[in-house]
């Protein structure tokens, strides 16, 4: 029963550090905003979102700094 319980605690500390990482990954470490990665991971998902539905997707992009 010991172990079961410190692999339950090893498994939680896994995913809440993969958490982590996920969002170190997504969000610009200077702005705290979500960086392009997190925009084309929204931007794919909406788009699947707009073909499985059957709708029509608007998108718009003002680039302000011309880093992309």
């Amino acid at each position: 029963m010991i172990m079961g319980t410190a692999v339950q605690r090893l498994v939680r500390t896994v995913l809440a550090q993969a958490d982590d990482l996920e969002s170190l990954a997504l969000t610009d470490s200077l702005t705290g905003l979500p960086n392009y990665r997190a925009w084309q991971d929204g931007l794919e998902r909406e788009m699947s979102r707009a073909v499985r539905h059957d709708e029509p997707l608007c998108l718009a992009m003002i680039d302000l700094d011309g880093s992309r």
